[in-house]
């Protein structure tokens, strides 16, 4: 009996595949320093939050590879620039739903609740040696076209105002479960 069980433990260890796990990665692009900062993208995920019966979806584009398994570990890069898009569907000015039809998604401010409709909000977070936000520019204007929604992420192109840069670029995101709950230290 004894063997028996430990066979079945090897075997449901063999099918966890073991050691850490692997996560998806995606690309994107950024046409131009965002008001003097020039980044270069690395990575880009994407997760669904979920709130009672409101969600948000959420694009991270990130200057460092690897980022779903960077969060997952709990590793922040140091010196790091982000491009954050939040994306969804206002129904009410306390309503909100992650998106669920491609098309174009206009530009507010994350904090303006007074548009109803499709809506996208962007971030540029920089961040120093210490990994503390040094810089968090919101988008003033601009669009976010989705071209892709389905269960491995985000596909689409934006065009935005940050300051007095105009930004233009793409990105395709790989899915990211650990995106919603980040919790991490400076590495």
């Amino acid at each position: 009996m004894r063997t028996m069980l430990l066979c079945a433990l090897l075997a449901v260890c063999a099918a966890c595949g073991g050691g850490n796990p692997t996560f998806a990665t995606g690309t994107a692009t950024v046409s131009a320093p965002i008001n003097g900062v020039t980044m270069t993208p690395q990575d880009a995920i994407s997760v669904v939050f979920q709130s009672g019966s409101n969600s948000l979806a959420e694009v991270f584009i990130s200057s460092f590879p690897t980022a779903c398994s960077k969060i997952n570990a709990h590793q922040e890069p140091r010196n790091s620039q982000a491009v954050v898009i939040a994306l969804s569907n206002r129904t009410s000015p306390t309503a909100i739903v992650a998106p669920s039809v491609t098309g174009d998604y206009p530009v507010y401010l994350a904090t303006d609740h007074s548009h109803i409709g499709v809506q996208a909000s962007l971030q540029f977070l920089v961040t120093d040696q210490n990994c503390v936000l040094v810089t968090q520019l919101d988008a003033s204007a601009g669009t976010v076209t989705l071209t892709r929604i389905d269960a491995n992420g985000y596909a689409g192109t934006y065009n935005v105002t940050f300051g007095t840069s105009t930004v233009t670029g793409s990105f395709s995101s790989a899915q990211c479960a650990p995106l919603a709950n980040p919790t991490t230290n400076c590495i």
